[in-house]
């Protein structure tokens, strides 16, 4: 008998192999040379790429030029084999992919337990931001991929001491103002318009008075691909701003590559706080351009308001305990003319009355044409909200979960943890449990429908290495999740052995 496969058309073939999943595209590669030749069309992996990007949101941190064909299937087939991690009923495994000693890093940029070190995985899991507080030293990206020491690792993005020293120098502030050089704010952005993987990174500080505020912005891109891939930093902007005449006790900020926002918040929500727009686009080391927006529509109040971030181009959103507010910053036609703040969409969550109203909230991710960001209130209930780049509103979808959460939070043989011990994502949450029998690292699905009959098999449990298993039995961990990215199945933990001070930065593959 003839085998069919000698005859028919590449064409046909091709067309097929569009269709396939990772366990088929594993499988193809391996059957014959006619399929191993056809499955190295660079067409063939860009439609994967495509299909990534649409479905899952995941793009290629690099322009696609530079990839070769390797490259891609490389890149395609490692976000394919961790959804079809996700996919399964059986429980993954996990490996460390790298570990940094405290004592290695120190000088750099600690790596404590304190929860006024942030850290976030940037999307494709290779590189990981350090925001330290006021007191720390700035800003550090760490890159999880690079061999040696963990000091050879860390890259400075903004030397908090440096940007302080000079902000001085220049006569924006005033040497004796202790409360400048105690209040600073980080905040980074991801420019998604870009073809290469570029974030900015803004700090931001105010005089004591809460009357001028101060901010420094750098762009950080990548350059290179693989081994020889790095980030290229240059300042984009040092300007002085006015908040006006109320005082406040905090501020939220947000940005992206051309406006600064700024919301000051007063502690008892008493008195009606303005938010202020800068346009920086052309501001370096110069004022710029403040704008004050409606300060009797909002009585911005700590206990309530969460965050601000920009969602896409220049629509940014107010997140609070109970409603998201959506607003877009509008540029004039006439450049002497201040930017014009609209309200589009007032989006409302619960009853600021009910103890049990506020929300926890995952990273952004973009999808085209769109951003979703998942949202677990106190009860325990997921859900979707999507927001539209064309200014439609938004659109929330209840997702399952909630019964596979209190199970997962309240056997009896587990302890309640803080909410370090879990990290919220897109469609799945990773969270730390421990046990006298040791710690456990479990994984719970956010699935659209059905309820939680259907939904039974959505929790997994992760087999630890049998050595971490050992560092942690029969202890409370000392560990805190601190990013977690579902496309790579990649997620870094702080690591505090039993009775020792010394933390560890781990970054552990789901395999």
């Amino acid at each position: 008998m003839t085998d069919f496969t000698l005859t028919l058309p590449s064409e046909i073939i091709f067309d097929a192999f569009l269709y396939l999943d990772y366990p088929g595209l594993m499988s193809v590669k391996l059957t014959c040379k006619r399929f191993y030749d056809i499955i190295k069309a660079r067409a063939l992996w860009m439609h994967f790429v495509r299909l990534l990007e649409e479905n899952h949101g995941y793009s290629l941190p690099e322009e696609e030029s530079v990839y070769t064909v390797d490259a891609l299937e490389q890149w395609v087939m490692r976000r394919l084999r961790v959804l079809d991690i996700w996919s399964r009923s059986s429980s993954p495994r996990c490996k460390v992919h790298a570990c940094f000693e405290r004592s290695s890093i120190q000088d750099a940029a600690p790596v404590t337990d304190d929860s006024k070190t942030t850290y976030s995985l940037l999307p494709g899991g290779r590189w990981l931001l350090s925001i330290s507080d006021a007191s720390g030293p700035g800003v550090f990206l760490y890159d999880l991929e690079a061999t040696g020491s963990a000091n050879g690792n860390a890259l400075v993005v903004i030397d908090a001491k440096s940007w302080s020293d000079g902000i001085v120098n220049q006569g924006t502030i005033s040497p004796n103002d202790t409360g400048f050089s105690r209040q600073r704010q980080y905040k980074f952005w991801i420019d998604y318009s870009k073809t290469q993987m570029t974030f900015l990174v803004a700090v931001m500080s105010f005089d004591s008075q809460r009357t001028v505020g101060v901010c420094g912005i750098v762009e950080t891109r990548l350059s290179g691909y693989g081994s020889d891939a790095s980030f290229n930093i240059r300042p984009r902007a040092n300007f002085q701003f006015e908040v006006g005449n109320r005082q406040f006790d905090s501020a939220l900020m947000t940005f992206n590559n051309r406006y600064l926002v700024v919301a000051g918040v007063d502690r008892m929500g008493l008195d009606h706080v303005p938010i202020t727009v800068v346009d920086y686009s052309a501001s370096v080391h110069r004022q710029g351009s403040p704008v004050i927006v409606n300060p009797e529509a909002f009585m911005l109040d700590s206990s309530i308001d969460r965050d601000l971030e920009f969602i896409h181009g220049n629509t940014f959103a107010l997140f609070r305990k109970t409603a998201i507010h959506l607003f877009e910053v509008v540029s004039p036609n006439d450049p002497e003319r201040p930017p014009i703040v609209e309200e589009l969409h007032s989006i409302p969550l619960g009853n600021e009355e009910d103890p049990n109203a506020g929300y926890e909230w995952s990273p952004l991710r973009r999808f085209p044409g769109a951003s979703n960001i998942s949202m677990r209130s106190l009860n325990a209930e997921f859900s979707i909200l999507t927001i539209s780049d064309t200014k439609s509103k938004p659109s929330s979808s209840p997702l399952t979960g909630r019964a596979e959460y209190d199970q997962l939070l309240h056997q009896e043989d587990r302890w309640a943890l803080p909410t370090s011990f879990l990290f919220q994502g897109i469609s799945w949450s990773v969270t730390w449990l421990g046990s006298p029998t040791g710690t456990v690292l479990e994984l719970l699905e956010h699935q659209k429908g059905g309820d939680s009959a259907e939904n039974k098999n959505r929790r997994r449990t992760v087999s630890l290495p049998e050595d971490l298993k050992a560092k942690f039995k029969g202890d409370k961990p000392q560990n805190a999740i601190l990013g977690f990215d579902e496309e790579t199945g990649r997620l870094v933990v702080g690591l505090q052995e039993k009775k020792e001070k010394n933390v560890r930065l781990m970054a552990i593959d789901i395999v």
